[in-house]
């Protein structure tokens, strides 16, 4: 029972869930994810017609009737047991029992809007919850050919997920310090130092060093910086930096006293071969990585952090005032996802092939300087032959095509005026779809 959870009265929210039941161990054991699913498309939500549909299926089967939604919603937090029954019976679902969580199958109303790998994960994860309890929850990260390093138990799961302003000051990096990254490169970095007080130091990463940060670019550095992000593959670039420079870097890193982030998010999505990471160089470093891409669980806002046995009571110290846990569900998602071998390594296929249709595509549409894509699912594209405004030429192709680009700025406040992002995490027939639409838009562009 409780009040409603603040993500229900959000206009983005994709589900509404309450935890029922807490088991002696302090753990939610129980979830249920919401018969609603919300969508803001044309400003009609499809979820009301949703509820109004359980609404009147509760006054013609149970004789209930609410006035609002905050009447309902307050009556399903308050009469569990009913609650719980009625969902059972409306959607059909197997007989519920204590302690046990189960997902909506996929036919209830609304779970078209539901990434069916996510919504698969969900329902084992959480079916799967007395179990894993029962078993102390095996460590749940382990190093493996895809680049993900050292095992985490569920606890430390718990107390090392964090923000890349936990990753700053927990290695001792202040507000005005100076922090070097990569330009190109995810625009969080950059934002996220500003609003600490902290300075970036954008370092020009030219198709010269594959656009990415060098040992040679930070040993130049005057005064060396008080840390630096390193993004391997990079966003939105999709270089992968060298075994041999990564372990340059270090170096430099060691005798400059230069605090190291790896952002290794997207290790795992590589499609030349495996992908160093900076631990292997540098066993200080604090490296984040994420649920969020190969897991292909981005929605679910689940990740975790790698920090020196010294610096565990700082981040826990953080991360207890800023963040506490992620969500449970998250958590047992998380657990059954990293099974789903199959699965993933299909997606890693689809990339492939989209990547390759890509590479045999552009240069016919005139984008012949680009990045080396080696992974993530990226194309860095230099458009200055046609255009000195990429936020322009992004909005004229998204009107025009109904194709999404993003504008380069976004990575590159200086030069990013003539670069566009592409991804393609999409299906190989939205690729196709997509080059089909950009081919003749891109040959009646007129060049500068």
């Amino acid at each position: 029972m409780g009040s409603p959870h603040p993500a229900a009265q959000h206009p983005q929210a994709r589900f509404w869930h309450v935890n029922s039941e807490t088991a002696q161990h302090g753990q939610c054991r129980s979830a249920l994810v919401r018969c609603v699913a919300i969508e803001t498309k044309q400003n009609t939500p499809p979820f009301i017609p949703q509820i109004r549909l359980y609404q009147n299926w509760l006054r013609d089967a149970r004789g209930l009737q609410f006035d609002s939604y905050d009447a309902l919603w307050r009556w399903s937090t308050t009469e569990l047991d009913a609650f719980w029954q009625s969902v059972w019976d409306y959607f059909q679902l197997e007989s519920p029992t204590p302690h046990t969580a189960v997902l909506a199958k996929n036919t209830m109303p609304g779970a078209q809007w539901f990434p069916g790998a996510q919504v698969n994960y969900a329902r084992q994860a959480l079916r799967h919850v007395d179990a894993a309890h029962a078993a102390g929850l095996p460590a749940i990260i382990s190093r493996n050919e895809k680049g993900h390093h050292r095992e985490l138990s569920w606890p430390e799961l718990r107390r090392q997920v964090a923000s890349l302003a936990l990753h700053l000051k927990a290695q001792g990096v202040q507000p005005g310090d100076r922090v070097a990254i990569a330009r190109p490169g995810y625009v969080a970095y950059r934002n996220t130092l500003k609003a600490l007080h902290m300075e970036p130091v954008e370092i020009y990463c030219g198709p010269d060093v594959r656009f990415q940060l060098t040992a040679e670019a930070l040993r130049g550095l005057d005064p060396a910086p008080a840390g630096v992000i390193i993004a391997s593959p990079a966003n939105p670039t999709g270089t992968i930096i060298p075994e041999a420079e990564l372990a340059a870097i270090a170096e430099v890193c060691r005798t400059r006293n230069i605090a190291i982030v790896s952002d290794e998010i997207y290790h795992g999505l590589s499609y030349v071969g495996p992908t160093p990471s900076m631990l292997q160089f540098a066993p200080d470093a604090m490296v984040i990585n994420s649920f969020s891409k190969y897991w292909s669980m981005a929605g679910w806002r689940l990740g975790w952090l790698l920090v020196p046995e010294t610096l565990i009571d700082t981040a826990r110290a953080y991360i207890g005032n800023m963040f506490l846990t992620p969500p449970s569900l998250s958590q047992h998602a998380g657990l059954v996802a990293m099974d789903a071998i199959d699965e993933l390594e299909g997606h890693i296929q689809t990339y492939a092939r989209n990547r390759d249709l890509m590479l045999a595509a552009l240069p016919a549409l005139g984008l012949k300087k680009i990045a080396p894509p080696d992974g993530a699912f990226y194309i860095w594209a230099d458009i200055g032959h046609l255009t000195d405004d990429s936020v322009a030429f992004c909005e004229q192709l998204l009107r025009d095509t109904g194709v999404a680009t993003a504008p380069g700025v976004d990575f590159d406040p200086v030069d990013g005026h003539r670069f566009i992002r592409i991804s393609f995490a999409v299906s190989t027939p939205e690729v196709e779809t997509a080059l089909a639409r950009l081919t003749p838009w891109f040959a009646a562009r007129t060049p500068l």
